[in-house]
């Protein structure tokens, strides 16, 4: 959450510094089975080999998240980070990993918008939402370009003066 801080404050050197520990923490959260990589930017995906009889996945979810919060020694100071994180499970979110990427990336935007430093399983209402979302800004944006708005003004009267005071 928020590394554009760490780099705006000490540059994407120290910035990169921070990603290569992160990732270490990552690597050290998981079994010999899984496998963690860079999507992207400060995003990062973890696959989780879950057989029967082994920890639940939430397990995993809270060392990484405990391992995030341990501060970041950056540029001589001590930082601590969060992560939102959003979980996509084979097969029933996705039978692909394209599909299972774009379900976790989606309950990731979630987790952020409901507050950070914290996860979100995806639902597919979200992506209910998400496509409605994206229709009515479509929609807006053709009624703007259609001029199919009409602006009115409601004035409010200062009762004292008979004066228009706002709008």
């Amino acid at each position: 959450d928020d590394f554009n801080n760490v780099n705006e404050t000490w540059g994407h050197l120290v910035g990169d510094q921070m990603l290569t520990e992160l990732g270490q923490r990552l690597t050290n959260c998981l079994n010999v089975s899984d496998t963690v990589g860079r999507m992207d930017g400060d995003e990062f995906a973890l696959i989780l080999m879950i057989r029967e009889g082994q920890a639940d996945p939430l397990q995993t979810v809270e060392r990484v998240r405990e391992k995030l919060r341990e501060p970041f020694h950056l540029a001589g100071q001590l930082t601590a980070m969060t992560a939102s994180i959003g979980i996509a499970l084979y097969p029933n979110d996705g039978d692909d990993a394209h599909g299972l990427i774009k379900h976790a990336n989606t309950a990731m935007h979630r987790a952020k918008k409901i507050g950070r430093d914290t996860y979100r399983f995806y639902t597919a209402q979200m992506n209910v939402e998400a496509s409605a979302r994206q229709a009515m800004e479509a929609a807006l944006r053709d009624a703007v370009e259609q001029h199919a708005f009409e602006l009115y003004y409601q004035p409010k009267i200062d009762l004292a003066d008979g004066t228009v005071c706002g709008l």
